[in-house]
């Protein structure tokens, strides 16, 4: 079902008189681009997420920006993982002279570890996505960011270390930002970068928090090619 500001009806192509659109994704229609399976695998990192990104670490009551640590410089470990997800668009907002400006979607993907740790992971998520950039024309980007749960087979000896109760948790929350990239010729074919990070943000989630009070767990930076059908 589309529906425009005005609460016309209409299409992403031919929205409102104004010309917004919001796209509410309906699971009962064929997928017609909505749908999205995702291939990745990459190699362990110890580096902290808030630096990386350049954003100061909001679960320690920390707001704005930090310096980032390029990733030439990120401290890496002997663990790797192989994944697939699976992905579709539940929403869209945008208007007709720029198209597609955010949307949401719902993943499930599945891993395995090797090396150091060698648990699988489950995740589910829901990722917000912008897909608003100047330079579209010539190479087709998004930034997503998501939020959801993780639970791995098992708790490895690296997650009971960085946990900060010799404990860990089998669940953790799922916080991973990604950056997307395609030929506008070729849109339904995405190179991905991923940030794939559990935690369980020590105390953020309250005293009766599902995740074992765990502060940090394992992460890895991901490579990948995503499928849009």
């Amino acid at each position: 079902m589309v529906l425009s500001a005005a609460a016309t009806a209409g299409d992403r192509n031919g929205a409102g008189a104004n010309g917004f659109y919001v796209d509410l994704g309906s699971f009962g229609r064929a997928c017609n681009g909505d749908c999205s399976i995702t291939a990745f695998t990459g190699q362990q990192t110890t580096q902290a997420i808030s630096p990386a990104f350049g954003i100061a670490d909001f679960t320690q009551g920390e707001f704005g920006f930090v310096p980032i640590v390029p990733i030439w410089d990120w401290a890496w470990d002997e663990s790797w993982f192989v994944g697939a997800s699976y992905s579709r668009r539940i929403l869209s907002f945008g208007h007709s002279s720029v198209g597609e400006v955010i949307s949401l979607e719902a993943e499930a993907g599945l891993g395995k570890r090797f090396g150091t740790q060698t648990e699988f992971e489950a995740w589910a998520a829901l990722y917000a996505r912008w897909h608003l950039f100047p330079w579209n024309k010539w190479v087709k980007t998004t930034i997503g960011v998501s939020t959801g749960l993780s639970w791995a087979s098992g708790i490895s000896a690296f997650e009971k270390r960085r946990s900060g109760n010799n404990e860990g948790s089998q669940l953790l929350h799922y916080l991973s930002p990604e950056a997307t990239f395609a030929l506008p010729s070729n849109p339904n074919r995405e190179l991905v970068f991923r940030f794939s990070h559990r935690s369980g943000g020590s105390d953020m989630f309250g005293p009766d928090s599902i995740f074992n009070h765990t502060g940090g767990g394992a992460q890895y930076f991901l490579i990948g090619t995503r499928f849009r059908f």
